[in-house]
Protein backbone atom coordinates (compact mmCIF):
# COMPACT_ATOMS: atom_id res chain seq x y z
CA UNK A 1 0.00 0.00 0.00
CA UNK A 2 1.38 3.74 -0.97
CA UNK A 3 0.89 5.94 1.57
CA UNK A 4 -0.17 9.66 0.22
CA UNK A 5 2.27 12.42 0.19
CA UNK A 6 1.78 15.14 2.18
CA UNK A 7 0.93 18.28 0.70
CA UNK A 8 1.92 21.79 2.73
CA UNK A 9 0.07 24.65 1.41
CA UNK A 10 0.29 28.28 3.12
CA UNK A 11 -2.78 28.72 5.05
CA UNK A 12 -4.79 30.81 3.23
CA UNK A 13 -4.71 28.10 0.17
CA UNK A 14 -5.51 24.98 2.42
CA UNK A 15 -8.64 26.77 3.08
CA UNK A 16 -9.60 27.81 -0.42
CA UNK A 17 -9.55 24.31 -1.42
CA UNK A 18 -10.53 22.80 1.91
CA UNK A 19 -13.83 24.52 1.26
CA UNK A 20 -13.84 24.01 -2.43
CA UNK A 21 -13.82 20.42 -1.87
CA UNK A 22 -16.00 20.28 1.77
CA UNK A 23 -18.61 22.17 -0.51
CA UNK A 24 -18.22 19.03 -3.25
CA UNK A 25 -19.01 16.86 -0.55
CA UNK A 26 -15.88 15.70 -0.21
CA UNK A 27 -13.90 14.88 3.84
CA UNK A 28 -10.67 16.49 4.36
CA UNK A 29 -8.57 15.05 6.77
CA UNK A 30 -5.02 17.14 8.33
CA UNK A 31 -2.88 17.33 11.14
CA UNK A 32 -3.19 21.18 12.24
CA UNK A 33 0.28 22.62 13.84
CA UNK A 34 -0.55 25.25 16.01
CA UNK A 35 -1.90 24.91 19.77
CA UNK A 36 -4.94 27.47 19.86
CA UNK A 37 -7.21 24.23 20.56
CA UNK A 38 -5.10 22.36 23.31
CA UNK A 39 -5.92 20.44 25.04
CA UNK A 40 -9.27 18.87 22.36
CA UNK A 41 -6.60 19.51 19.46
CA UNK A 42 -3.00 18.92 20.23
CA UNK A 43 -1.08 20.54 16.66
CA UNK A 44 0.98 18.16 15.16
CA UNK A 45 -0.18 14.92 16.76
CA UNK A 46 -3.98 14.88 16.05
CA UNK A 47 -5.68 14.33 12.75
CA UNK A 48 -8.82 16.60 11.99
CA UNK A 49 -11.31 15.21 9.75
CA UNK A 50 -13.54 18.51 7.90
CA UNK A 51 -16.65 18.29 6.07
CA UNK A 52 -19.20 20.79 4.73
CA UNK A 53 -20.60 23.14 7.81
CA UNK A 54 -23.59 21.95 8.15
CA UNK A 55 -26.34 22.77 11.08
CA UNK A 56 -23.42 24.92 12.80
CA UNK A 57 -24.30 25.16 16.74
CA UNK A 58 -22.48 26.20 19.86
CA UNK A 59 -19.55 23.90 20.58
CA UNK A 60 -18.52 23.06 17.10
CA UNK A 61 -15.45 23.13 15.91
CA UNK A 62 -15.27 24.71 12.60
CA UNK A 63 -12.64 25.69 9.80
CA UNK A 64 -13.70 29.71 9.04
CA UNK A 65 -11.94 33.22 7.57
CA UNK A 66 -12.55 35.97 9.44
CA UNK A 67 -13.27 38.90 7.85
CA UNK A 68 -11.86 41.68 7.11
CA UNK A 69 -8.73 40.40 6.51
CA UNK A 70 -9.34 36.39 5.95
CA UNK A 71 -7.73 35.02 8.70
CA UNK A 72 -8.41 31.52 8.36
CA UNK A 73 -8.74 29.96 12.15
CA UNK A 74 -9.92 26.12 13.45
CA UNK A 75 -11.66 26.88 16.15
CA UNK A 76 -14.53 26.77 18.43
CA UNK A 77 -17.85 28.31 18.21
CA UNK A 78 -18.84 29.81 21.53
CA UNK A 79 -22.06 32.22 20.61
CA UNK A 80 -24.76 31.35 17.37
CA UNK A 81 -26.61 34.80 16.99
CA UNK A 82 -28.76 34.78 13.93
CA UNK A 83 -26.06 34.37 11.15
CA UNK A 84 -23.17 35.45 13.32
CA UNK A 85 -20.84 33.33 15.00
CA UNK A 86 -18.68 34.22 17.97
CA UNK A 87 -15.78 31.71 17.67
CA UNK A 88 -12.58 31.09 20.14
CA UNK A 89 -9.62 28.51 20.54
CA UNK A 90 -9.93 26.03 23.24
CA UNK A 91 -5.98 27.12 24.76
CA UNK A 92 -7.23 31.36 24.36
CA UNK A 93 -8.12 32.97 27.41
CA UNK A 94 -9.94 36.33 25.91
CA UNK A 95 -9.40 36.58 22.31
CA UNK A 96 -12.63 36.23 20.18
CA UNK A 97 -13.39 35.83 16.44
CA UNK A 98 -16.71 36.87 15.05
CA UNK A 99 -17.44 35.94 11.56
CA UNK A 100 -21.18 34.96 9.53
CA UNK A 101 -21.78 31.34 8.54
CA UNK A 102 -21.29 32.20 5.56
CA UNK A 103 -17.86 32.50 6.18
CA UNK A 104 -17.38 28.80 7.56
CA UNK A 105 -15.89 26.49 5.07
CA UNK A 106 -16.26 23.29 7.16
CA UNK A 107 -16.96 21.51 10.06
CA UNK A 108 -15.21 18.77 12.29
CA UNK A 109 -16.42 16.01 12.28
CA UNK A 110 -13.73 13.79 14.06
CA UNK A 111 -10.70 14.31 15.46
CA UNK A 112 -8.15 11.06 15.71
CA UNK A 113 -6.30 11.17 19.27
CA UNK A 114 -3.94 8.95 19.18
CA UNK A 115 -4.85 6.69 16.64
CA UNK A 116 -8.52 6.71 18.12
CA UNK A 117 -11.17 8.20 16.35
CA UNK A 118 -13.82 10.64 18.28
CA UNK A 119 -16.90 11.58 16.48
CA UNK A 120 -17.45 15.26 17.19
CA UNK A 121 -21.89 14.83 17.15
CA UNK A 122 -20.54 12.35 20.33
CA UNK A 123 -22.73 12.82 23.35
CA UNK A 124 -19.33 12.33 25.15
CA UNK A 125 -17.22 14.97 23.10
CA UNK A 126 -20.35 17.50 23.14
CA UNK A 127 -20.75 17.65 26.86
CA UNK A 128 -16.93 18.28 27.63
CA UNK A 129 -17.23 20.82 24.95
CA UNK A 130 -20.26 22.84 26.77
CA UNK A 131 -17.94 22.07 29.96
CA UNK A 132 -15.16 23.47 28.91
CA UNK A 133 -16.93 26.83 27.29
CA UNK A 134 -18.57 27.08 30.93
CA UNK A 135 -14.83 26.89 32.49
CA UNK A 136 -13.87 29.94 30.61
CA UNK A 137 -12.75 32.27 33.58
CA UNK A 138 -11.06 29.58 34.97
CA UNK A 139 -9.68 28.02 31.75
CA UNK A 140 -6.21 29.41 32.91
CA UNK A 141 -5.34 27.04 36.08
CA UNK A 142 -7.03 24.54 34.07
CA UNK A 143 -4.94 24.69 31.15
CA UNK A 144 -1.51 25.04 32.94
CA UNK A 145 -2.28 21.71 35.20
CA UNK A 146 -3.22 19.97 32.26
CA UNK A 147 0.23 21.31 30.38
CA UNK A 148 2.01 19.67 33.62
CA UNK A 149 -0.10 16.55 33.23
CA UNK A 150 1.04 16.02 29.53
CA UNK A 151 4.75 16.83 30.10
Amino acid sequence: MISPTPLRLNNKDFFDTLGTACAEGSEISFVPSGMSMYPFIVGGRDTVVLSAPRDISKGDIVAACIPPHGECVLHRVYKVHGDELTLMGDANLVAVEKCTLGDVVAKAVTIIRNGRRVSQSARRERLAAAAWIAMRPLRKPVLYMVRLWNR
